[in-house]
């Protein structure tokens, strides 16, 4: 599945795409960077001291950057309107 014409064109139409989305460039890294430390930041602020299940808990940052991405709004993990994104989407 990694070699041959149909892999290198896919490949190709890949790699331009995320080029069209900022893949590699500072706009795609700052946005990881900072979903990163907002992720860290609600671990360390509901489940400080406490073991916890992370399961679950990477669906709303990646949730936001795609949001972040396709609407240009940076929405706080907090949202309640991306909770109810979150709740509809996994029922």
């Amino acid at each position: 599945m990694s070699e041959g014409k149909n892999w290198e064109s896919q490949r190709r139409f890949t790699i331009k795409h995320l080029r069209d989305f900022g893949f590699k460039k500072p706009r795609m890294e700052t946005l990881v960077s900072n979903e990163v430390k907002e992720l860290i930041r609600a671990w360390n602020k509901k489940y400080q001291g406490k073991s916890m299940l992370i399961k679950d808990t990477f669906i709303l940052p990646v949730l936001n950057g795609l949001w972040i991405l396709t609407a240009g709004e940076n929405i706080p993990q907090e949202d309640k309107r991306l909770l109810e994104v979150w709740t509809e989407w996994i029922e």
